[in-house]
């Protein structure tokens, strides 16, 4: 008999549906992963993943922290 444990954490994917690869930072504008981030997900294990939703979360902080140090309020 098979059964599903469902206690296995399985961490979704980040995909938006905004498939749009900005030159200059390598990122998805829309998952802010990576070209190989995005055609290992479907194979990588769950330590993977989560390292990959940790590398989002520094790529949206040091986005921000650009688009503030861009910001010149003269």
């Amino acid at each position: 008999m098979n059964t599903i444990n469902s206690s296995v954490a399985v961490t979704p994917s980040p995909c938006t549906n905004i498939c749009k690869i900005d030159a200059q930072t390598g990122w998805c504008e829309g998952c802010w992963r990576t070209i190989d981030e995005i055609a290992g997900w479907g194979s990588a294990g769950e330590p993977v993943k989560e390292l990959i939703m940790q590398n989002i979360e520094q790529r949206k902080i040091q986005q921000h922290q650009h688009d503030l140090s861009q910001f010149d309020p003269e």
